[in-house]
């Protein structure tokens, strides 16, 4: 009972949100580990390219998130150490703190969605194998820039 704490409740949801994209970037690894050294167009397919999209994109908003409470739990931790342990966090303010960081850098990586999409490019281009083997206009989707975004001088 004396573990059951503000101080490690936050300590939790900073390994949570260490834990959350590197699952997300392990099962990426095992997909792609299927097709290490073969460039095939069965393999390269929209759900592979939306993983690598979701991938890309989750990183770091988390890594914020981890970041900005470890400067919070440091910032209760001085003081709580301060006061001489006459000052212990709430609950209620821990609460409201990780709710407001966890709204804060999921805003933040908003724009990573925006300049990001899954397009499509030649297969060509991707495999530098021989060429014979496909359709020359065959296309595999890949995430990359969205040049209409980026090209869109307002939204700069």
């Amino acid at each position: 009972k004396e573990l059951r704490n503000p101080f490690n409740l936050v300590l939790g949801v900073m390994c949570l949100s260490t834990v959350v994209p590197l699952v997300v970037r392990v099962s990426l690894l095992y997909r792609q580990l299927f097709f290490i050294g073969r460039c095939s167009i069965e393999k390269m397919t929209y759900s592979l390219a939306l993983h690598m999209f979701v991938e890309f994109n989750c990183w770091a908003p988390f890594r914020a998130l981890y970041t900005w409470l470890a400067a919070i739990l440091t910032l209760m931790r001085y003081r709580s150490l301060r006061s001489k342990g006459r000052w212990e966090a709430s609950y209620p303010l821990v609460f409201i703190s990780m709710t407001l960081l966890a709204s804060f850098c999921g805003v933040a990586g908003i724009p990573l969605f925006l300049f990001q999409e899954i397009q499509y490019r030649p297969v060509d281009v991707i495999c530098p194998v021989d060429t014979e083997l496909f359709d020359s206009h065959m296309t595999i989707p890949l995430p990359g820039l969205s040049f209409s975004m980026v090209d869109n001088n307002c939204l700069v």
